[in-house]
């Protein structure tokens, strides 16, 4: 979920869309719903690629399964085999499943793949500043659509 600077970035994005698809279409009220449209989809893309944005923290534990701290955002953990491989958390359910907990017998080490909470601001300013570029170049292209009109 975008918070902070992110969420008025997002907000900026959305007006500064309106804008210039009303300057290419003249129409107001049809770019509002446009940009809202294209703003949700930014949104969802944020959303699905925000665990990329900065690189996450890896942890291995012997023996047992630790734990990675308050506020993580847990990406991944799971057991790792004597051969290095690394067979995500062992279920029961599912021919694959059974054949994961088999190998995971083996198993001596956990790992995890996750944010710690401190990675909480690094995420929200990167994606603040992808979102802001985009609104940026919304913004020049409707400048150059408003030029193009009054020329």
């Amino acid at each position: 979920m975008a918070l902070g600077p992110a969420l008025l970035a997002y907000a900026l994005l959305a007006l500064t869309l309106g804008a210039l698809r009303a300057l290419l279409t003249r129409r107001v009220l049809p770019s509002g719903s446009i940009a809202l449209a294209v703003t949700g989809l930014v949104m969802v893309l944020g959303a699905w690629w925000r665990d990329r944005l900065w690189p996450p923290v890896e942890v291995v534990w012997k023996n047992s399964r630790g734990e990675v701290g308050g506020g993580a955002w847990g990406l991944e953990h799971g057991l790792v085999t004597p051969t290095g491989r690394r067979i995500p958390e062992c279920l029961e359910a599912g021919t694959q499943g059974q054949a994961w907990c088999h190998e995971a017998r083996s198993a001596r080490q956990w790992y995890a793949v996750y944010h710690p909470s401190d990675h909480f601001w690094p995420l929200q300013l990167v994606e603040t500043g992808i979102v802001l570029a985009l609104a940026a170049l919304a913004t020049v292209l409707a400048f150059r659509v408003l030029r193009r009109h009054h020329a």
